[in-house]
């Protein structure tokens, strides 16, 4: 069912409404305020609000405020209740950022179409995004594709005999990428403008994935994947894994900038990465020579866990104790955590990574750029981390002081 959260400060109207809402199939959450209702809000699973105007404390345009204010509840669409039925009224509503606006009395029939009117536009919305989104990372992958080739010909030796239908394993460092917020942004900014924003975002994040050596990179919605494997370099695959991850989180502190300037009013630019180092299982679904690879697995599926595991951390990269046993010497890490994660019986230790001494020796392109740049690389980082950034849901994380990584291997 969808969650429709009913905001009235009178019990008898507001029990009737729910009441009506889950005639109509849909579940119901009730407040009796404004401030209740961002609570509910926060608590997440909210698909529409239809609230009253007139409340104590806050009413309902402070709440419609409130609600486009917050960058992870901007999307969700608003149906504003009032007796007051004049001209200023329904255009203060309606500016604040209301989606529809009903005067009281009101048929139930009413109440129903306007509901429907406004989740319909927000799917609608939701459509026409995904399907920019996926025309511009069709083109994208094509691009990088071409660029991957150009810089790294086929050296990895991971592309299948012609013809055939693949499942290999390889040892490799998984990497995985998001954008915070971004279905409030995307609501915000429509197809058009979401295109545009993950264009010349993933252009500037695809520069250090493919310096260091990446292979298979996707885009999954606004998020990037690639694999680090065992190539003619001396560089190890985790420690091309961890500069293209502070290149990434570089590359996107200067983004951030360029969002500034074009879309006025989004929350500020942020990411979040994974890494994890283990066995991946390579399939190949087609047997023509244009058929893509996938990557799947538990490593896989760690290093994406560890990336959303970054938002409640509050760190810019979370890196497994696997990624830096594999890395070598001057990784540098701040906080390390012990992770539960969903499906594994044991806890997973992971680290925050802020910077990577890379070796004279290293003459890998992305290795010693970062190195030069080490202040502000680490400047990204911390700016970055603060703000993607948010409080605990109360999973089972445990934060302790982490030193840098001990030399390995020099």
């Amino acid at each position: 069912m969808t969650a429709i959260l009913v905001v009235e400060d009178d019990a008898a109207t507001r029990t009737q409404i729910a009441r009506l809402l889950r005639l109509q199939g849909y579940d119901t959450v009730e407040a009796a305020d404004g401030a209740a209702a961002l609570d509910a809000l926060r608590g997440g699973g909210v698909a529409a609000v239809i609230s009253d105007v007139t409340m104590p404390g806050m009413d309902g345009f402070e709440l419609v405020e409130a609600i486009r204010s917050d960058a992870a509840l901007a999307a969700i669409p608003v149906v504003l209740l009032t007796a007051l039925g004049d001209r200023a009224s329904m255009r203060r509503g309606m500016t604040a950022g209301a989606d529809d606006y009903l005067a009281k009395p009101f048929a139930p029939e009413e109440l129903v179409q306007a509901l429907a009117g406004v989740l319909e536009k927000k799917a609608r919305m939701a459509d026409s995004i995904e399907l920019a989104v996926r025309e511009r990372v069709a083109l994208l992958r094509r691009q990088v594709a071409t660029a991957g080739a150009r810089l790294r010909g086929d050296e990895y030796g991971l592309q299948p005999e012609a013809g055939a239908v693949v499942d290999r394993q390889v040892r490799a460092t998984v990497l995985f990428a998001d954008i915070r917020n971004f279905t409030a942004v995307a609501e915000q900014l429509g197809s058009g403008g979401v295109a545009e924003l993950l264009a010349a975002y993933f252009e500037h994040a695809c520069r250090p994935v493919l310096a260091n050596g990446g292979v298979h990179v996707r885009f999954i919605g606004d998020g990037l994947m690639s694999l680090f494997v065992d190539g003619p370099e001396p560089v190890p695959p985790a420690r091309r894994a961890v500069a293209a991850a502070l290149g990434i989180a570089l590359a996107a502190h200067e983004f951030r900038s360029w969002v500034e300037q074009h879309f006025a009013g989004l929350p500020p630019f942020a990411i979040g990465i994974g890494l994890h180092a283990g066995e991946v299982t390579l399939c190949r679904l087609g047997s023509d020579d244009s058929a893509e690879i996938t990557p799947i697995g538990d490593s896989v599926n760690v290093a994406a866990r560890l990336e959303a595991a970054s938002k409640e951390l509050g760190w810019t990269v979370v890196a497994s104790r696997a990624v830096l046993e594999d890395a070598g010497a001057g990784v540098q890490t701040g906080a390390a955590a012990a992770l539960a994660l969903r499906g594994r019986s044991e806890d997973i230790q992971v680290h925050e990574l802020t910077g990577l001494l890379a070796s004279p020796r290293e003459q890998l392109p992305g290795l010693p750029s970062l190195d030069a740049r080490g202040p502000a690389m680490r400047t990204a980082v911390a700016v970055n981390s603060a703000l993607a950034a948010q409080a605990p849901d109360g999973s089972p994380v445990t934060v302790v002081a982490g030193p840098t990584h001990p030399p390995r291997g020099h």
